[in-house]
């Protein structure tokens, strides 16, 4: 089973506000969709996807 993550945990992982994850990256569009999205205010990622996608962007900078 893979490990999700919310936006609190993104934020986490990446080291940002829950706020500026909310706002910012989770509406980039390169940004990986959720795999469940009960509204708009609980919405769960993929951890490896959203690793995978903060690594791509840091090697593109």
């Amino acid at each position: 089973m893979q490990k999700r993550v919310n936006i609190a945990g993104i934020a986490e992982l990446l080291g940002y506000s829950v706020r500026h994850t909310r706002d910012y990256v989770t509406k980039r569009p390169d940004f990986p969709k959720p795999i469940i999205a009960l509204s708009t205010h609980n919405r769960w990622w993929s951890e490896v996807e959203v690793l995978r996608w903060a690594e791509r962007v840091s090697q593109a900078a």
